[in-house]
């Protein structure tokens, strides 16, 4: 979000906040701030929504945490692609050319598991134990 966004991510926290009955203090609004910065209006306020409308958590009022689990999913919906990422370039570029991840992590786990021919080279029965 870029700082001239600030009045209207207030009204839209402030207005989520009433419909749970809570205020939205200053301290509130600069922690979600800093925490939704790298967001865009419209997908916090998608969030809010999908949040709001969630039968599990939507009965209470979000957290920055619930909005940031909308808006990047679990560490295992991240981990599954990461995964469908190595397992695509398994069959795409093999194990005797490099490959880059957009993801850092990913090659670290990579390097941790023997390096990428090895893991290439890996039997197929044994690819759900790698994952």
């Amino acid at each position: 979000m870029r700082a001239d966004e600030m009045p209207a991510f207030k009204d839209l926290l402030t207005d989520a906040m009433a419909y749970y009955g809570k205020d939205c203090s200053a301290f509130t609004l600069t922690v979600w701030w800093g925490a939704l910065q790298g967001c865009e209006l419209e997908q916090v306020a998608t969030a809010l929504q999908r949040h709001a409308m969630d039968p599990e958590r939507g009965q209470f009022a979000p957290k920055v945490a619930d909005l940031v689990r909308v808006l990047q999913g679990t560490s295992t919906d991240r981990a599954a692609l990461a995964w469908g990422k190595v397992h695509e370039a398994m069959s795409a570029v093999g194990a005797y050319r490099d490959v880059v991840f957009d993801d850092p992590a990913i090659h670290a786990v990579v390097e941790d598991l023997g390096g990428w021919p090895k893991v290439c080279r890996t039997d197929t029965r044994e690819l759900s134990y790698l994952q």
